[in-house]
């Protein structure tokens, strides 16, 4: 865990600044996978933070251990290739010190989590959304008919939205409902801002929610031409 170190160095003066650092620790085994490194990628908003935590060799049994320092809430994942284009593995949220996984990469379907239930919530909803989006490329090549395709695509796209809808309004963790804003794309920007200051009524210390909320606020600021072009132009 030689990045660690690295990043533990690194971190030394925020205790003079009175910030308190805890240890993020996931731990867990991988299945059915060729690599030989697992990586720790942090994700936070609030402190303008994407880099790699850590890194460990992934013992013969499958066995990893991996950590991280941190000061507040936000979103790791666990990826096996340090490629920018590389996707996570498994998306985390550091809700509580100590995660423990179990990955198998053929079968994404039986991963478990255990210790965090903001994670978990995370996860339930990342396989249900990529569970629809699954059948909608079976969809695409198994139906012919243009015109069942298209009521099937609708009704598909109408359960990712009451997905969407119920998920938001059921989200008990501020970094879940930021993943789950931003997984939608057709959310209009002003939209997502007025459902993100609705959610920081529920989650008022989020410094995480507050970053996204000033990132959109900018966001739209810089466009604002371009936005109240295209209003104009839908009529």
């Amino acid at each position: 865990m030689k990045l660690l170190f690295i990043v533990w160095i690194s971190l030394l003066p925020l205790c003079a600044l009175g910030q308190i650092n805890k240890i993020f620790t996931v731990t867990g085994t991988i299945r059915n996978h060729k690599d030989k490194m697992i990586y720790l990628k942090e994700n936070s908003l609030e402190k303008n933070i994407n880099r790699f935590a850590d890194s460990c060799i992934i013992k013969p049994d499958g066995s990893f251990t991996l950590k991280a320092l941190y000061t507040d809430e936000h979103l790791f994942s666990l990826i096996l290739s340090k490629n920018p284009k590389a996707g996570g593995v498994y998306m985390l949220v550091n809700d509580t010190e100590n995660i423990n996984v179990q990955l198998d990469i053929s079968n994404p379907a039986e991963n478990e989590i255990r210790g965090s239930v903001a994670s978990k919530d995370l996860q339930d909803y990342i396989v249900k959304r990529e569970g629809y989006y699954t059948q909608l490329e079976k969809l695409e090549v198994q139906e012919n008919d243009p015109d069942k395709l298209k009521t099937k695509r609708e009704q598909l796209f109408s359960n990712l939205n009451i997905q969407y809808t119920n998920a938001i309004a059921d989200v008990s963790n501020a970094t879940v409902a930021i993943y789950i804003l931003s997984s939608n794309p057709d959310l209009q920007w002003e939209d997502a801002l007025t459902t993100a200051n609705g959610l920081l009524k529920k989650f008022p210390n989020s410094g995480e929610l507050k970053s996204y909320i000033s990132s959109l606020e900018k966001w739209i600021e810089k466009n604002q031409e371009s936005l109240q072009f295209n209003k104009d132009l839908m009529g």
